[in-house]
């Protein structure tokens, strides 16, 4: 009963220890580990990239994200999904129905994305500074002002092997080590 309680009120309060993810409960936290974390128990791969999956089922899916067909059409805007879930979530949004309300404040939304993601607010109501592009929150102007360059691609801190930009000396670390198997050498 507390799992299903999590799920609706929409925190995420297990934090996987390897990246920034967060979420609702422990088994879809050890999931998300086993799928992107855990790289040496991958087996299948796709045959248009080089990306890999322990099931087939997720392979089936994926194979979706190559296809340039969208089987799916609203009546009402013209818009086209190539997922069941991305559409029946969109007709919701024409309906104008909030369904979904918070346990802590009882502001409602139309999905349980847009709760999760309102969620996080509350788990970060010691962080007056939210980013306007992901949700995160941070304490001071400051940390935002370096969160949001990453976005912009204005971050000083790039990883020397692959180019991405990282908005702190921690991610870049994080980045270095689970994508290159080693430590940043990060100027001082």
């Amino acid at each position: 009963m507390e799992t299903h309680k999590k799920i609706h009120s929409g925190i995420k309060s297990v934090a996987c220890p390897l990246c920034d993810k967060t979420f609702l409960t422990k088994a879809a936290c050890k999931r998300h580990k086993e799928t992107v974390h855990d790289s040496g128990k991958r087996t299948i791969q796709c045959t248009k990239c080089s990306k890999t999956f322990r099931w087939p089922s997720k392979l089936k899916d994926h194979m979706v994200t190559h296809s340039t067909d969208k089987i799916l059409s609203c009546r009402l805007c013209d818009k086209t999904f190539k997922w069941q879930l991305s559409y029946k979530l969109h007709m919701k949004s024409h309906s104008g129905a909030h369904p979904y309300t918070c346990n802590i404040c009882k502001k409602s939304f139309p999905n349980t994305r847009e709760l999760q993601r309102h969620g996080e607010s509350h788990r970060n109501s010691g962080k007056k500074f939210p980013c306007a592009l992901c949700y995160k929150c941070f304490r001071t102007d400051e940390e935002l002002k370096v969160h949001t360059a990453a976005h912009s691609g204005e971050s000083s801190l790039k990883c020397k092997v692959c180019n991405q930009v990282l908005s702190n000396k921690s991610t870049l670390n994080r980045h270095y080590k689970l994508k290159h198997g080693g430590r940043a050498q990060i100027p001082v």
